[in-house]
């Protein structure tokens, strides 16, 4: 198959205890123009006795890294070898119902430019903005950064100069819909339930969560100093994009000093530290002063109602 419709492309890395239920999802859709390109970023563990069984079989192809690349790296990798038109990438832990490539293929029959087709998960929680969306709507929805699609719930469509942007650790694909917006494709948010990601996903403590939350909040600072000038963003949007992730980590800081966790220290501190150095992204001088007094206000009222809930959850 060499240009296939679509190619679900599944990187896997140690999860031989996983990865075969999410291939096996991508076998069982009810649609035949794809194709399955699977790679294995030099795992340690037997994932690569798991996905050898699947060498061979019609639509899918295997590659196995000599050096581990990464997640942004593997991925990359995943993009220079897969030949669809449109791509999908499901996670080694997710898994697609098999309506997915049928319920895509109709999307995009019936809407035309369509850069980015993402669909809802087993939680069923709607997007702010459902249905078509015009791309320069799109570009700013995502700048914004309101429940960017995560990669197992989205497709999108290949272009030569796309790849992943090895400076995101946490959420590189906000880049990739950002670059297929600016270029003018449409995208569209179908309320369809299409795939089931892993619950331990949204799951884990106060101090786990707050020891990678530094990664995730840099991404999205890292992403308004990438775009931050560009002609589709204006100071207001830019300001409302500084000050939500700010208030996202101090709500995650508020929390965790509620909850005795040390690590959060270092969350705020490394925040600070950004802030400074980044010159806080452009915003005046008094929206500054707005920033600083609505944190500390806001810390103090989250960190009662977080207070609060740790002493409910002790009886």
């Amino acid at each position: 198959m060499n240009n296939p419709f679509v190619s679900i492309c599944i990187p896997v890395y140690n999860s031989s205890s996983l990865c075969k239920q999410a291939i096996d999802s991508a076998l069982n859709q009810k649609f035949e123009d794809y194709e399955i390109v699977i790679v294995d970023d030099a795992s340690t563990d037997d994932t690569a006795q798991v996905i050898k069984q699947y060498e061979g079989r019609p639509r899918v192809r295997v590659y196995y890294n000599e050096t581990n690349l990464g997640m942004t790296g593997n991925w990359n990798k995943c993009l220079q070898l897969a030949r669809g038109k449109y791509i999908s990438f499901a996670h080694h832990d997710d898994t697609l119902r098999d309506s997915f490539l049928v319920d895509l293929h109709q999307i995009i029959s019936e809407n035309e430019n369509l850069g980015v087709i993402a669909f809802l998960n087993q939680s069923r929680v709607r997007r702010p903005i459902m249905g078509l969306i015009q791309s320069n709507d799109y570009f700013r929805y995502i700048f914004s950064m309101v429940n960017v699609p995560a990669p197992t719930e989205a497709v999108y469509i290949k272009l030569e100069s796309l790849e992943y942007d090895k400076n995101l650790k946490y959420g590189p694909e906000m880049d990739i819909y950002l670059k297929i917006a600016k270029l003018g494709f449409n995208a569209f948010h179908s309320d369809i339930v299409n795939c089931d990601r892993n619950p331990s996903k949204w799951e884990g403590s106060v101090t786990s969560n707050s020891r990678f939350s530094f990664i995730r909040f840099s991404d999205c600072f890292y992403i308004i100093k990438k775009y931050k000038d560009d002609s589709l963003i204006n100071y207001n949007l830019l300001k409302d994009t500084v000050f939500d992730i700010s208030v996202q980590v101090y709500q995650r800081y508020a929390r965790g000093i509620a909850f005795g966790v040390a690590e959060v220290t270092q969350l705020k501190y490394k925040f600070e530290d950004l802030m400074n150095k980044n010159n806080y992204y452009g915003l005046s001088n008094l929206d500054r002063i707005k920033l600083f007094i609505k944190l500390r206000f806001f810390f103090a009222a989250k960190f009662v109602t977080s207070l609060g809930a740790r002493v409910l959850s002790r009886k």
